[in-house]
């Protein structure tokens, strides 16, 4: 049922009803926000790439092939940006030792 509903949401984001993708937002946040604190260690981090999931999901949404796979296609989203950000954190951290 509930894979049902996100592809009825969906439908109405991709035929411009924005207010259905704060639906998306509310019912995700939480377990995106947990993803990123549990890869990352750090909350206010952790908030910002869970928005920074939203935002990307939000532009690359007509890109998804199976409404079906949203909340999946969500944490992989999420997943690859905290491997970004820690990523970008070693960098930094090995230019600072040289």
């Amino acid at each position: 049922m509930e894979r049902e509903d996100d592809v009825q949401l969906i439908r109405e984001i991709l035929s411009g009803n924005d207010a259905a993708f704060g639906i998306l937002v509310e019912k995700y946040q939480k377990s995106i926000q947990a993803l990123a604190w549990r890869k990352i260690n750090d909350f206010h981090y952790a908030e910002e790439i869970m928005q920074d999931t939203f935002l990307k999901a939000y532009k690359k949404l007509p890109t998804l092939r199976n409404p079906n796979q949203f909340a999946g296609w969500l944490h992989v989203t999420a997943n690859r940006l905290c491997i970004d950000w820690l990523r970008k954190q070693k960098q930094l951290e090995g230019n600072e030792t040289s």
